[in-house]
């Protein structure tokens, strides 16, 4: 064996020393688990120890929640009704542009009602098209909410989620007329 071969095999070995010996004296240990916490491995299930049938929604731990309830991060919140049936539950400014087509919810002046008119779910021309944003209360529920805060010690009415608004015109919002929605504090 050649001088740089030897030289070559002894740096390899020193430096796969020199990883173990970092690892042994300056890597500090993983913390062990507390008794009745589980592992990764204990909460992951293999396809044979799941159970048939629909399922189950789970608490924040990941636990099985108890059978009946919907578990949902944040707020409580009811999703009873249909996406129609959320849609008729409160006053509204309708959108109708080019591209989408939707409404304004006038409590909260939450935007909680947008359809893309140009896309579908599917290639297929009969499908659904894409809904963006769904009501509070429907299923999938989804959308954009905003308010303000009060300064600091003072006791200002500032409007929020349970605030109706009030639309201005009675149009709907199109790319040439644009609407406005008036808030009175009182």
């Amino acid at each position: 064996m050649d001088e740089n071969n030897r030289n070559f095999i002894t740096a390899i070995v020193l430096s796969i020393g020199v990883l173990f010996a970092w690892q042994y004296f300056f890597v500090p240990k993983p913390p062990q688990p507390q008794p009745g916490q589980q592992t990764a491995e204990q909460r992951t299930q293999t396809p044979a120890q799941q159970q048939p049938g629909p399922p189950q929604p789970r608490s924040e731990g990941g636990a099985p929640a108890p059978a009946g309830t919907a578990v949902q991060p944040g707020a409580p919140q009811v999703a009873a009704h249909t996406r129609d049936e959320a849609l008729a539950s409160g006053p509204r400014v309708a959108i109708d542009t080019p591209s989408i087509k939707g409404s304004i919810n006038l409590k909260g002046a939450r935007i909680d009602d947008v359809v893309l008119k140009k896309y579908r779910e599917t290639v297929n021309p009969s499908s659904p098209n894409v809904v963006l944003l769904s009501p509070s209360g429907a299923p999938n529920a989804y959308y954009a909410e905003h308010g303000w805060v009060a300064e600091a010690g003072k006791d200002i009415a500032v409007p929020g989620a349970d605030s109706v608004w009030k639309a201005e015109s009675a149009g709907p919002l199109t790319a040439s007329s644009p609407i406005s929605l008036t808030y009175d504090n009182g």
